[in-house]
Parts: structure tokens; C-alpha cells; sequence
């Protein structure tokens, strides 16, 4: 049997993990682009040697960050690069029209994943209730679906609600002295009544903690820049490891633009070296993410809307600043989010909020002008004494009340169509996040921390990446843009869509762990005896 599995991040993953253990050897297409040469050599120079050991040169290449004026945040990069980047994003009208160009997604292989925090919580059981799958559903295949991957994940209060994703013991990341100082002074003053309910608790993060691991994190202090030592988690790293071991047949510099059936045969069609191409299989599996599997799709199949629509997490970063001094071991310390403030106003919202929590990290330290590779002494002093009382924090919604993108092609061509896309944050979505943000004022207050003026931009300024849901799952489809609880559209048999597009909402949780689950869950059904 011939499977084809097209793409490389954590859907993709998540679904040739399921096709190995069924004894599957499936062929990769993938655009598969990589760390440009110059950066990987010295990525593997300095995973050699101690952070001790680094120069300043070294240590300004990998966090190289210009960043854009104006964000609080800026942009990530891997190495100092944005090769994982694709270079057609629309820009945002401001009256709502279509703009030639889509929202983010990465041509990397690994996808998004090589330049991810690797936090990863699953959903609540009362977020997925109108799911056609359960919550037990998704742990189940989570567990299955991350086997062999590094957890760092803590057993706390939020384990009952939002569940576990060990097997058996983990290994947890320890914190630094101002890190645990931070999460004692949260744990005190959350609190749950009947109208607004707060839990606290430790990341869970897919990074390698184990004392025993040569993959253990080493403290850098220069996790936003992509870790050298391969500590925290991508999807590369599987199928870089699947390719060696022969487990897979990888094709890179492929770009897949339609596909079609007829009776129990695939049809794949996409460019290679600028050529139209085409394949046969006996089964496809699209994981190439949101947007460009609604490009696929809508090239493959006469929609009468000629569109898609993506539904997207909404949120704000901001900034507060606390009476109390929180200790800074930067650069000596790791800074993946520390902390998970888990918010739920059933008067707005019936859905969880979530907040990564953290003390400045190097991209924040940065604009502030504190440099691991030195400069001046004072005003270093001054600066990491200021950020010692600085805390960030990321609020993320459910893509209910979040942004929506609108995709159409430009036109059906033999070949990548081109597409044009529109974006919408309807008011009452606005009005939504707005208000879980005064909520968590009201408890970070509550904590001794007061906003910092000016330090927060919204989750269309943040230009994030957590969207799906544009083909969500049914039980029974009835609507063109919907899919079955095997994730296939139109009425197809043989071709599954495993990614963010068939999730019927984006949680705010995030989409990391869930999507390899539901991927793992619908290649393994599709396809065990």
C-alpha cells in the first residue's frame, strides 16, 4: 500500500507516528525548507561546548533580533533567521478587504514547531463538549502521539481539569529562584467563585529536563532563539531522525496544489523544480497546516463560496510591573514560559482563557537594552534590576471570540493558485477578550502588579499562528466545509485532512498537542485492521 503523508510539522508527525506503529513506510512531500547552512554549522559549534564557553559573537549571531519598532514583543527567530517564515503574508485592510497574500504559515520542515515555546496544555473537557471526540479521546492519543518526546509536566491543580499527558513520571523542568518566587505569590492569591474561576500552575513544556539526557537543557538564558542543544522539542527532530533510520521516504522542495479520487486511487499533483507533477497512492494524509490545505482544497474541489474561513485564538501580551522584586538569574536560567494562569468568566464566555506567565525574557531584556554579551556595567545593573519587578504575560481565547481570515484563490490554475485573504475580529469577539483581560488585571492586582502603560499589543499585532478550524469535524457533514470524524471532506474516502483545519475550534490551551492527537487518532482509525 502506498501512503503519502504531505507535510512536516506536528500534524504530520502526529500522523506517521501512527502510520509507523502500523507497520507503514509512508512517503513525505514536503517544501522541507532548513536552517541556512551558515547558522547550522554554527548551531552545531556551539552545541559542543558549555553556554560558559560561547563568545559574544557567537551568542549575538543566534539571538540577532531587530525586531519591529512599536511591538512589545518582537517577531521570532530561529538562529537569528526567519527561514521558517513563508513570504506572501497578506497585509491587514483596514476596511476589511481582501489583500493579495495569506495569513502566517512556514514552509520549514518541522513547520511552526522549530521556532515554538513547546508549552503545551490540552484542552478543558467543558472547552470540547460539542466535539465529535472526547477528552479521554484526545489524552489517549496525546500519550501516543508524543511517545518518545521529551515532557516536562508538573502534577497540580490543573491537572484535574485540563488532564495529563504522562504515562508515568515526568521529569520537570526546575525554576529559578525568582521563578518560583513569581508562582508561590500567583498560587496565593488565585482564587475560584462563582464568576470567575482562577487556577495556577507550572508549565508543561516538551523540553528534555532529564538529569541523564545529553539533550538536556542547559540554562542559556536564549530559549526564544531556538535551542542549540536540541532541549526543546520540534517536529524536525522526529522526521530528521525517521529519514535517518529509513522509517520514511522524505521528498523536499515539493509543493502539493491538488488532489482528487477516483474509486480506490490518489491522485497527487504538484510542482517540483517548477514543473507540474503527478502521483498515485493508495491513501493521503494533508498536514500541511491551516492555510495551505485550504489552498489545496479549494483547488481541488468547486466550493460555490470559493472560500475558506480560518478561525484564529484572539488575545493580548502586556506587561505589568510588581512592588515586589522578583530575583533575575538571566542569562543562567531557562525562558520557555514559566507559568499557566488558566481564567474562565462564564458571564462572557463559557470557554477557558489562558495566560502563559513568565519574568522578561531575552527578546523582552533586549528591547529594554540588557545584552548577555555585555556592554555597559551600569546601566546593565540599572536596567536587570528594573526588569527584576517586570512580568509578562500572554492572554490567549478561544477562536470563538478571536480573529477570522477569509481565503480565496485568486484564481484555479495547474499549479500553486495564488490566494487573497481578508481578516475580521468581530466586536463582540473585541468585547470578549477585553473583557478576560480586565479580569486578569483584576487578579494580577490582586497579586501586587499594576499594567505597565503602553507595553501590550493585540493578538492581530502579535500576527500569530494559532488558526484551524476552517474544516471542522462532524458526525454527520452537511455543510461543504465540513468533514467527517476522519477528517475527510467533499465525500472522500481515501484523502484525511490531520491538521488544524478539521478541529471544530482552536482552543485557547493552544493547538500543539491536541492536533497530534486528533492526527495520530484519525491515521491510526483510518487505517488498524
Amino acid at each position: 500500500m502506498t501512503v503519502v503523508v504531505v507535510g512536516s510539522g506536528l500534524a504530520a508527525v502526529g500522523a506517521i507516528r501512527a502510520l509507523i506503529t502500523l507497520g507503514h513506510r509512508p512517503l513525505v512531500l514536503d517544501l522541507g525548507r532548513t536552517l541556512p547552512m551558515h547558522l547550522e554549522t554554527l548551531r552545531k559549534t556551539m552545541s559542543v561546548l558549555s553556554p560558559s564557553e560561547w563568545t559574544s559573537a557567537q551568542r549575538n549571531e543566534i539571538s540577532r533580533n531587530e525586531g519591529v519598532p512599536g511591538k512589545v514583543v518582537p517577531r521570532k527567530l530561529v538562529m537569528g533567521s526567519d527561514y521558517f517564515y513563508s513570504s506572501e503574508q497578506a497585509e491587514v485592510a483596514p476596511n476589511g478587504d481582501f489583500r493579495s497574500g495569506t495569513p502566517p504559515w512556514s514552509p520549514a520542515r518541522g513547520g511552526f514547531s522549530v521556532g515554538w515555546g513547546a508549552a503545551v496544555l490540552p484542552p478543558a473537557i467543558s472547552d470540547i463538549e460539542s466535539w465529535p471526540i472526547t477528552h479521554r479521546e484526545i489524552l489517549v492519543n496525546a500519550r501516543l502521539a508524543l511517545t518518545g518526546v521529551p515532557l516536562s509536566e508538573p502534577i497540580d491543580e490543573l491537572t484535574p481539569v485540563f488532564g495529563s499527558l504522562q504515562f508515568g513520571e515526568s521529569s520537570v523542568l526546575s525554576l529559578s529562584a525568582g521563578q518560583e518566587k513569581l508562582l508561590k505569590v500567583l498560587r496565593r492569591h488565585s482564587s475560584g467563585d462563582s464568576d470567575r474561576q482562577v487556577l495556577v500552575g507550572q508549565s508543561r513544556l516538551l523540553t528534555d529536563s532529564r538529569e541523564t539526557s545529553t539533550q538536556a537543557c542547559r540554562k542559556c538564558g536564549l530559549c526564544s532563539a531556538g535551542c542549540v542543544y536540541g532541549s526543546i522539542y520540534s517536529a524536525e527532530q522526529d522526521i530528521t531522525r525517521w529519514i535517518t533510520d529509513g522509517k520514511i521516504v522524505y521528498k523536499s522542495d515539493i509543493q502539493v496544489f491538488r488532489l482528487s479520487e477516483s474509486g480506490n486511487t490518489v491522485k497527487i499533483e504538484f510542482v517540483e523544480s517548477g514543473q507540474s507533477q503527478s502521483i498515485e497512492a493508495d491513501r493521503l494524509f494533508l498536514a500541511t497546516g491551516a492555510v495551505n490545505s485550504a489552498r489545496i482544497l479549494l483547488n481541488s474541489y468547486s466550493l460555490p463560496s470559493n472560500s475558506a474561513t480560518l478561525h484564529r485564538t484572539g488575545g493580548v501580551l502586556r506587561v505589568f510591573a510588581g512592588f515586589r522584586s522578583f530575583e533575575l538569574s538571566w542569562p543562567h536560567v531557562n525562558t520557555q514560559t514559566s507559568h499557566l494562569v488558566e481564567l474562565r468568566a462564564s458571564r462572557v464566555s463559557p470557554y477557558w482563557a489562558h495566560v502563559q506567565v513568565g519574568q522578561p525574557n531575552e527578546l523582552v531584556l533586549q528591547k529594554l537594552g540588557v545584552s548577555a554579551a555585555g556592554g555597559s556595567a551600569f546601566r546593565q545593573r540599572v536596567m536587570k534590576r528594573a526588569a527584576a519587578h517586570l512580568v509578562t504575560t500572554m492572554l490567549n481565547v478561544n477562536s470563538s471570540h478571536g480573529p477570522r481570515y477569509e481565503l480565496r484563490l485568486a484564481e484555479q490554475t495547474d499549479g500553486v493558485p495564488s490566494v487573497m485573504t481578508r481578516q475580521a475580529w468581530p466586536t463582540e469577539g473585541r468585547m470578549v477578550v477585553r473583557a478576560l483581560n480586565q479580569n486578569l488585571g483584576v487578579f494580577m492586582r490582586r497579586a501586587k502588579f499594576l499594567k505597565v502603560p503602553f507595553a501590550s499589543q493585540d493578538s492581530v499585532a502579535a500576527q500569530g499562528y494559532h488558526f484551524g478550524a476552517s474544516f471542522p469535524m462532524v458526525v454527520t457533514p452537511s455543510n461543504d466545509n465540513h468533514t467527517d470524524v476522519l477528517g475527510r471532506p467533499f465525500g472522500w474516502n481515501r484523502i484525511h485532512v490531520v491538521d488544524t483545519s478539521v478541529l471544530p475550534a482552536i482552543p485557547a490551551t493552544g493547538v500543539g498537542v491536541v492536533t497530534m492527537a486528533n492526527a495520530y487518532r484519525i491515521t491510526y482509525g483510518s487505517l488498524a485492521p
